[in-house]
């Protein structure tokens, strides 16, 4: 029996709930998942670098073939928030307490969110994304917005947003600081159900056929 031992995120928290013999593979046994991706996940990650670039100021400009101009104001309004951060990579340990690094001894929880500011009491919390619009995960969102007033315990509420960059749209939810700290204990019970696996079945779902896992893909999976 083998239990996991490393700091946990959103996506372990995904993977874990959609199928444990994934998570086995992917974190414990830590396989390469060469045949996941895929040209839309190349150009998301393209575009994603792009837009940090131009946040860090490492450019002046973005490519209209990658970012649509519509977005520059918007991301120059972002970058000038107070206490403005972009992919930083952030670790707490298990009383959600910020760390000096994720990979400090201690880290619980690990989270690198695409842009965050503090203002006015609320902790802004931004997550970009590429392709269609689709209704997005509020545990992600959720469990950012709990990381980002872990960061700045001042704050009476979060203001989380997913950008959808190549439909001109944004999906939004605010959160007050009372609602977020009464959900750590839902993230809390994930953690420690995850901790104390010992036993990673096999969970087939409609999923499967593109788990690079999988028989279909000449993975170890028998599904």
């Amino acid at each position: 029996m083998i239990k996991y031992t490393e700091p946990w995120g959103f996506s372990k928290m995904e993977t874990y709930k959609a199928c444990k013999k994934k998570f086995y593979y992917q974190y414990i046994e830590k396989r390469k998942e060469g045949s996941e991706g895929n040209a839309a996940m190349e150009r998301g990650g393209k575009i994603h670098e792009t837009i940090e670039a131009y946040l860090q100021g490492w450019i002046t400009s973005m490519p209209e073939a990658q970012v649509d101009p519509v977005w520059q104001p918007r991301l120059d309004e972002l970058k000038a928030k107070p206490l403005f951060t972009s992919e930083q990579a952030i670790g707490l340990d298990n009383k959600w307490k910020p760390l000096k690094n994720w990979f400090q001894e201690g880290t619980w929880v690990r989270a690198k969110m695409d842009a965050d500011y503090f203002e006015e009491q609320t902790v802004g919390v931004v997550d970009f994304k590429t392709g269609k619009f689709r209704v997005p995960s509020d545990e992600q969102i959720e469990l950012y917005a709990i990381i980002g007033i872990s960061k700045h315990p001042t704050a009476t509420k979060a203001r989380a947003e997913y950008w959808f960059l190549d439909m001109d749209d944004a999906y939004t939810k605010e959160y007050t600081a009372e609602y977020l700290a009464a959900r750590r204990k839902y993230y809390e019970e994930f953690a420690n159900k995850l901790y104390t696996t010992e036993v990673w079945p096999e969970e087939p779902s409609r999923e499967c056929k593109w788990c690079p896992f999988s028989k279909s893909k000449g993975g170890p999976c028998k599904f």
